[in-house]
This record gives structure tokens, sequence and C-alpha cells, in this order.
């Protein structure tokens, strides 16, 4: 991964999402179930399957006052963990997440480098096992940084979550956005709506082919990937029968 972000020899700036747009899944509540497994503690890991259930989505629809987001409750669980424990599970886990990524989208990444371009990822994506995912290519990575304190998870971030306008304000803080001709922005989703903003092009991986009045909005071009992005729901389901069976007596 490039840390300095360099702009001699290019002029053109990549900007590409991560969840749905590079893999077919929605990897931090993954990432967080994956670990617990790893570490036999069930428990906690059943807690997670709470936190994505319709059950709690509803009380923190109707009372966010009182209620965290499920992201942050799940990313609680794994408060305690070392930061050696971490990365050893991340280590595994990038093994796996690169079995889902969507071909077409790396291939229009790797174009980018080829000609040169500075290809920046910019996700919600957890810090820990996003780096070691793009450690091979010369790409900068902006993720949301996991918190320690003398080396134990605090369970909690640094700074903001990287979504939405986080997003903008964290490239911003580290790139100089004039210095380029030309920016194009990569994403899936509607949530990204102020980083497609940056882009003089805009490109949105859609994998379920259906048309969507925010892309002409904002003057998109659609990438159709012929790929079913996996229902986190449904693979939710399946792990908490998973874990309910590996449980022991």
């Amino acid at each position: 991964m490039n840390s300095d972000f360099d702009t001699t020899n290019s002029n053109k700036l990549i900007i590409f999402d991560f969840d749905g747009t590079l893999v077919k899944v929605q990897s931090p509540d993954i990432f967080c179930l994956w670990t617990l497994i790893k570490y036999s503690m069930y428990i906690k890991a059943i807690k997670i399957l709470f936190f994505k259930s319709i059950f709690y989505r509803l009380l923190y629809k109707l009372f966010p006052y009182l209620y965290s987001s499920s992201k942050i409750k799940i990313l609680l669980q794994l408060s305690d963990l070392t930061k050696n424990q971490l990365k050893d599970s991340a280590i595994d886990f990038v093994r796996i997440l690169k079995l889902f990524k969507i071909n077409k989208s790396f291939n229009q990444l790797y174009q980018h480098l080829i000609q040169g371009d500075k290809v920046v990822i910019c996700s919600a994506s957890y810090d820990i096992y996003l780096n070691l995912y793009f450690q091979d290519l010369d790409v900068t990575v902006l993720s949301t940084q996991l918190d320690y304190k003398n080396n134990i998870f605090t369970g909690k971030y640094i700074g903001e979550d990287n979504i939405a306008e986080e997003k903008v304000l964290k490239i911003n803080s580290i790139i100089n956005l004039k210095s380029f001709d030309e920016i194009i922005v990569y994403t899936d989703s509607i949530l990204d709506k102020s980083l497609l903003l940056l882009g003089d092009k805009r490109f949105i991986i859609n994998s379920k082919n259906k048309y969507y009045k925010w892309m002409s909005d904002l003057n998109t071009e659609e990438i159709n990937v012929n790929t079913n992005i996996i229902n986190i729901n449904k693979l939710f389901i399946k792990l908490k029968f998973l874990i309910l069976r590996i449980i022991p007596d």
C-alpha cells in the first residue's frame, strides 16, 4: 500500500468504494463474526446475530436515541481482544474475502494502475484487514480505523466511521483534488452521493441490473457486473444455526 500521496506523472485520480463495489459482501460485520467464531466466543457471536435481526433494526429506527447502530454494537463485541489476535484473524479473513471479489470491478482497477493513475480505496471497512487486502497493490487505503489502548482493542473507532460525508473529508485531508485533471469515482451506493459529486466521471457498480432515479440525477454511468451481491441477512441467519450447532453443551 502506498501511504504517501504523490501526483507525479499522473493527472487522474481514481476513487473506489470497497464493499459491494470491489467485493460481493458488506465485510465489516462479517469480519467481526468471523473473529468471534475463530476464538470460540460463541455467546458474543450470537449477540451479533441479534444486532443483525429485523427486531433490533426496528428498535433502532423507532428509538435512535436509545439504541446504537448495529455496526457499533457488533464491533463492540471484539473489545478486549489484542491487536495481534485481530491481525491473525484479519490474515485468514482476507484469504476468504478475496474469493468474493467482483472481477469486472477489479479489472477496472488494474487498468487504472497500468495507466499510472492514482488510485484510492475509500471505504467504511476496517483498516485491520483492508490494508492487508491491498498490501501488494500501489493504492492508498482510507478506511475506518480501530482504536487500541496498550495493544488491546477498545471496541471503538478512531474518529468517525468512514462513511458518507466522512469519506470526502478524509480524501480532502490528504489529497489536493485541484492537482488532478480528472477524477473518476466507482461505487455501488447512494450513500456515497457526496463522494460521487467529487467525480468528473461517476460509475455505479450495478449488480441488480436495476435503474434508480438517483443514478440519472447524479449523471452516472452504469457497470453491470452480472453477479449477486450476497444477502448479508440471509447469510447471518445461516450462520446462526451453524453457531448453535457448534456451541458445546
